[in-house]
């Protein structure tokens, strides 16, 4: 080998594994960054996950508080819708008195409603017709104890479902059920509930 193939010899060598000393760090570098970028992946990988979760316990969270809000309310339409008809119920019940109780409760009804003034009771069509004899006489018995008190029983009548209307000239006073138990609906409704729903009743 002459001294020129030498030299060549030893340049290509040279250049030989200058390149695969390159390759190798190359390679290694390759390798850092492949694993770096897997450690970074499952880093953002793990906190996608862990977001899910929270998502979704935050969503469970909002269904279970939603449908704890949701039964309130269904229980307490229930309990108004209950309410609502042991009144209505009760407003019947007394309508639908035979004729003997009915007018006992009218008596009674007058005995609180009406004034110390000489006026006019004016009944519904039905109850002007199935009315006791000498009613009216009844009437201003039952309404005696106050003073300057006295009623005709008016030729008019009214559509109202039961009870009366009172007319003294300029000032009339509406007695029958549907406007009794309207007025005093409130306060209707909180008697029963105590009575059907409020332990301490009990």
């Amino acid at each position: 080998m002459s001294g020129l193939e030498k030299i060549l010899k030893h340049i290509e060598d040279n250049a030989n594994n200058n390149a695969k000393e390159l390759i190798e760090k190359a390679n290694m570098a390759a390798e850092k960054i492949v694993n770096k970028a897997e450690e970074e992946s499952n880093a953002i990988f793990i906190q996608k996950i862990e977001q899910c979760k929270a998502d979704v316990d935050a969503f469970i969270s909002f269904l279970e508080a939603s449908a704890a809000l949701k039964k309130k309310q269904i229980i307490l339409d229930s309990k108004q819708q209950i309410i609502k008809d042991l009144i209505s119920r009760a407003k019947d019940y007394i309508i639908k008195l035979p004729k003997e109780e009915y007018f006992e409760v009218i008596l009674k009804m007058l005995t609180k409603y009406c004034i110390g003034k000489s006026g006019q009771i004016i009944f519904s069509q039905y109850d002007r017709e199935r009315m006791p004899e000498q009613f009216e006489q009844q009437i201003n018995k039952a309404i005696s104890t106050k003073e300057g008190a006295h009623l005709e029983i008016s030729d008019e009548t009214r559509s109202i479902d039961g009870g009366f209307v009172l007319n003294y000239g300029e000032i009339e006073q509406n007695c029958s059920f549907d406007a009794l138990f309207l007025d005093k609906y409130d306060l209707l409704q909180d008697e029963v509930y105590k009575l059907l729903f409020d332990e301490s009743t009990v």
